[in-house]
């Protein structure tokens, strides 16, 4: 069984706050700024684009705790490569739980929208916290995949952003438009 300290509950609540809070923040952060925050904000209505709101954030967590937390508070081995794999957990959520919901229901819902969203960031952080301790997420071969993943889906955001496959997952409904 997987003990968590104080500390660390404390560091997990506050980042699962953390990642709700910037992508509430980043929905609206193109419509504020011009389309100046298209790589790290979603431009438009489609699922994909709004991957972004976990992703990024998730990413401005892992390189803070990567570069400065580590020194400050003890966290747990592991936790690096495990916050990776919930960043990709987290993701394949957000799409699985829509898809799953909208197939059923056959319309949008904006709090069921927000309802999966806030499970994907306390999915990204457990996984974070209980994957430390997974032989395979610490072993060389886990970290690199996990590196490799997170990467080509950073580069897959940037690349899609102005050239997206025309499929209905990159398809904002409300304007019948792809990417910018």
């Amino acid at each position: 069984m997987i003990r968590i300290k104080q500390d660390q509950l404390k560091f997990w609540i506050g980042s699962i706050i953390f990642l709700i809070a910037m992508g509430f923040v980043s929905h609206f952060v193109n419509d504020w700024t011009n389309s100046f925050f298209a790589l790290v904000a979603p431009i438009n209505e489609s699922i994909w684009e709004h991957l972004k709101l976990l992703y990024f954030p998730e990413i401005i967590l892992f390189l803070f705790t990567t570069l400065c937390l580590k020194r400050w508070t003890q966290i747990p081995e592991g936790y690096f490569s495990a916050q990776l794999y919930g960043i990709l957990l987290g993701l394949w959520w957000i799409t699985s739980a829509y898809y799953t919901y909208f197939g059923i229901i056959g319309r949008d819902w904006m709090w069921m929208d927000i309802a999966i969203f806030i499970t994907a960031c306390i999915f990204c952080q457990l996984v974070a916290a209980l994957g430390c301790g997974c032989p395979f997420v610490q072993s060389n071969l886990g970290k690199g995949i996990g590196i490799v993943l997170i990467i080509v889906t950073g580069i897959l955001f940037i690349v899609f952003t102005w050239m997206p496959p025309h499929l209905p997952f990159f398809l904002d409904a409300s304007t019948g438009k792809y990417g910018i």
